[in-house]
């Protein structure tokens, strides 16, 4: 039993968290805030960080952006996605050899339901008045690149291209399987983040299948008969993938 009660604390101890890094700064009477948390356990070291915004005086802390959320996502590479949503563009500038802003993951969503129209203004005055600065002293820019594994320190991954007063997820198209739990979501990119289960386990996949116009690209290794069930699938309100998937192409894997 005493050893029993000994590995248990080991384990507790072991999953401890921490906190790495906590930086505040006030602008136009808010905090905007950034912690870097981590926690290690016996196998790895899970990493966490969030950018926060307080514009209540210590009343009302706010998650701008979370660790494994979509907050930083892609800008719609067609942009009447966002007709009669509020947007602003703020960094239009390549850096080096990323990708160009408008297909890379560096558009801030802002969500409806948490921030107000006022703290939406407000947290994009604060993105532009960090972009006055050199890339490199971007203080939002090293909070955003906190999570990134492997970056070299001298490298920027992340910049803010636009800000979106309007969660990621409206802009996505859901689909589920009538039996199970398999299921398929359509980014503002046309690419599928595909869900199914193997086993019982469930695995998802990215960019193997594709839906543009009325066309459904999906991977030779699924087949015809995979593609055509995904067809059978329903949004929420009941309709079928088939009412505005029209043509099925395979595509060869690169």
């Amino acid at each position: 039993m005493k050893k029993f009660y000994a590995v248990a604390f080991v384990l507790v101890l072991g999953a401890c968290e921490r906190t790495d890094e906590r930086e505040e700064v006030q602008f136009e009477g808010a905090t905007f805030g950034f912690v870097s948390k981590s926690k290690t356990t016996i196998e790895t070291t899970l990493h966490s960080r969030q950018i926060y915004v307080d514009s209540t005086d210590g009343a009302d802390k706010k998650v701008l952006v979370d660790y494994g959320t979509q907050q930083m996502d892609i800008f719609p590479p067609n942009e009447k996605i966002l007709s009669g949503v509020v947007y602003t563009i703020v960094d239009t500038v390549r850096r080096g050899d990323m990708q160009p802003p408008t297909v890379a993951t560096n558009t801030l969503y802002v969500d409806p339901a948490v921030f107000s129209k006022a703290e939406y203004e407000l947290i994009v005055r604060f993105v532009q008045s960090n972009f006055k600065d050199p890339i490199t002293s971007n203080r939002l820019v090293r909070w955003l690149d906190d999570d990134v594994l492997g970056l070299n320190p001298d490298a920027i991954y992340y910049t803010v291209y636009a800000v979106v007063y309007e969660k990621m997820a409206t802009f996505e198209k859901r689909y589920k399987a009538s039996e199970g739990t398999d299921r398929f979501t359509i980014r503002v990119d046309n690419y599928m983040r595909v869900a199914r289960m193997h086993d019982d386990t469930e695995g998802e996949s990215f960019y193997e299948y594709s839906f543009r116009n009325d066309t459904l690209f999906y991977p030779s290794y699924d087949g015809i008969d995979e593609a055509k069930r995904m067809l059978t699938y329903r949004d929420k309100e009941g309709r079928p993938f088939s009412e505005i998937a029209k043509v099925l192409v395979e595509v060869q894997p690169k």
